[in-house]
């Protein structure tokens, strides 16, 4: 079930537009990346309707080594 103001699809990993980011460093993926796997993405990812990453660089850097697909991702 979505949220007001939001809508939550699937949407495979490639298909996402990271744009300019604040953050340059992205620190340890590698365990992030085992986090996810393991406990799942607490957090969804936040994209625009057309695919533009807007927040969850680093979860989407980690999910990139392990999954092709979105199951849960938070639209605007």
């Amino acid at each position: 079930m979505s949220t007001p103001g939001h809508i939550e699809l699937d949407r495979a990993v490639d298909s996402l537009h990271v744009g300019r980011r604040h953050r340059a460093d992205l620190g340890d993926i590698d365990a992030l990346a085992a986090s996810i796997e393991r406990d799942g993405l607490l957090q969804p990812l936040t994209v625009s309707p057309d695919g533009v990453l807007i927040c969850g660089a680093r979860r989407l850097a980690a999910i990139k080594q392990f999954a092709r697909f979105l199951y849960r991702e938070q639209y605007l």
